[in-house]
Formats: C-alpha cells, structure tokens, sequence
C-alpha cells in the first residue's frame, strides 16, 4: 500500500491548550493571524485530515471559545505539564481512535502535509512517532498510540512528569528533519510561539513572505 492510499481512519488529534501562558501574558490559543485565532488555524488544519480533535484544558484554564466541532476534556490534576493533558486525551480518546497526533495551541503553522507524515509512520510494533533533530525530541508535534496510556501513568505515579523521559521509555520511531522538509520547508509545523517576541517574530515573517 503506497501512501496516497493510507488512511487516517484509526487517528484522531489532541491539542494541549493548558498552559499558563505566563511569557505571553494572555492565551495563546486565541491569538491571531488575520482573522483568525491560533486555535481555530490548528483545528482547521487537523479537521482537513478529518480527525476527529480533542481539546485538553488545564484545571484552571480560562474558559475561552471552543470550535463546535471538537470535544473538550479538562486535565484531572494541575501541576502536571503537557504530560497530564497527554494522559486525559489518551484516556478519552482511546475507545474512538488507536492514534493521536498530539499538537499545543501555540503552533499555528501546523501543516497536514506534516501530521499526514507522522501519522502515516505508525505502526502495530510502535507506541509514539516523534520529530527528532539529531539532538532533540518534538513530543509536542508527534503522534502517540493509545498503548502509550500505561507507561505515562507509571512515570506519572512515579513523580517523573518529563515527556521526553517518557519517549526514553515506549516503542519510538523517530522521524528526522530533512524528512519533514519533504512536505515542509520552512520547518513551520515546529515552530511554537511562547512570547511576545515570537509572535512578533512570526507576525513580521508572514508579511514578509506575502511581499516576496
């Protein structure tokens, strides 16, 4: 079976919009590019793959406006990190799909043609495909296989909340950057925005290649 013929039938997606946005100082889903929000730009682009998308919030998230055609989950304990809103869209979400393309509400350039990559390298003998630089993990733009719940909530019990000792622990295959350059150029699906700066950054960027 060749790739154009996979299907995602088995997948769904996850996006983490939990944090405390402290460097921001507001919610970093609902930032805009245009006219439209962050969160909206990532739904929109998981839904063109026609996954169906969970939304994690953290404990004390501020209610913000969701996208109808999502179904939100909320963290069971703070404190946690990323790791935490990975196990409760796990958890949720195991009964519908076996995969999850797991994203954060601060990567508003998601590509599908990246998401489709990552989730077509999953396989019956992996627990997590993951975008790996040589020298570091992106457990944040990666896919993770309902089989990964277990070891999560081991490491959790355990006071270890590190998602990338957690990829130290499970089946992995790790997907190299000049891979995703086949699909994505610029590398723009890993790009995150975690302060004002960036944003900035990234706002400057876009218009500048509009005029080029």
């Amino acid at each position: 079976m060749n790739n154009s013929e996979l299907t995602l039938s088995d997948c769904g997606a996850i996006v983490l919009i939990g944090g405390y946005n402290r460097r921001m100082g507001v919610a970093k889903a609902t930032l805009r590019i245009e006219h439209q929000t962050f969160l909206d730009r990532i739904v929109q682009t998981l839904r063109r793959l026609a996954l169906p998308v969970w939304l994690v919030t953290g404990v004390n998230s501020s209610a913000i406006d969701y996208p109808a055609c999502v179904t939100v989950v909320r963290d069971e304990y703070a404190d946690r990190g990323p790791i935490e809103g990975l196990r409760c869209g796990l958890k949720v979400a195991k009964n519908t799909v076996e995969w999850l393309f797991v994203t954060s509400c601060d990567a508003p350039l998601l590509h599908p043609a990246f998401v489709r990559l990552i989730l077509e390298r999953r396989a019956a003998h992996l627990d997590a495909v993951v975008p790996h630089s040589g020298t570091h993990y992106y457990p944040l733009n990666a896919a993770f296989r309902t089989t990964a719940l277990g070891p999560i909530e081991q490491q959790i019990a355990a006071g270890n909340f590190s998602l990338h000792a957690l990829l130290q622990g499970v089946r992995c295959c790790q997907v190299t950057l000049e891979t995703i350059e086949q699909v994505d150029v610029q590398l723009d699906s890993l790009r995150n925005v975690n302060s004002p700066q960036d944003y900035q950054r990234l706002l400057e960027d876009l218009a500048d290649r509009q005029r080029k």
